[in-house]
């Protein structure tokens, strides 16, 4: 958890809500501390940590950038693809694909997810989580301008 914000929003995947804690006030309810340290686990990683300090100030953290965002990809993919197999459980013509490369998107990319009715793809998904604008969300703007052409 490399973050420099002093509020954060904890998603709970169990009953798809959201807490605000703020970690800007100069005392804290250990009990929320030691949960919330227990259900991200912090408590696990602090035990594999070599260096401690070395960690906390940053030098590993930052090593681990590219695994760290593919990590939140895959929640999020986890998180839609859950509701979505939700949302079509009671109807026996609907069939989730995950990851299918039936259906080609710009570059060779395969759609995160399909829904078929009777057989016949009937909706694309597309899963991307940012936390920022920029070139990435332009990008993929474009792409799904591709997409809805095809």
């Amino acid at each position: 958890m490399a973050i420099r914000d002093k509020k954060l929003d904890v998603f709970n995947i169990e009953n798809l809500t959201f807490k605000s804690i703020d970690f800007s006030k100069r005392e804290f309810n250990f009990d929320e501390v030691v949960r919330f340290s227990k259900e991200t686990g912090l408590i696990n990683l602090f035990n594999e940590i070599h260096d401690l300090y070395s960690y906390l100030t940053g030098t590993e953290v930052g090593l681990d950038t590219n695994r760290r965002k593919n990590r939140s990809g895959r929640i999020f993919e986890k998180i839609v693809g859950d509701l979505l197999e939700e949302s079509i459980k009671d109807n026996q013509r609907f069939k989730l694909i995950a990851e299918d490369s039936s259906i080609k998107i710009k570059r060779n990319k395969r759609a995160d997810f399909v829904i078929y009715e009777d057989c016949i793809p009937k909706f694309v998904f597309e899963c991307n989580f940012y936390s920022a604008t920029g070139s990435k969300p332009i990008e993929t703007a474009n792409a799904y301008i591709d997409l809805q052409k095809r």
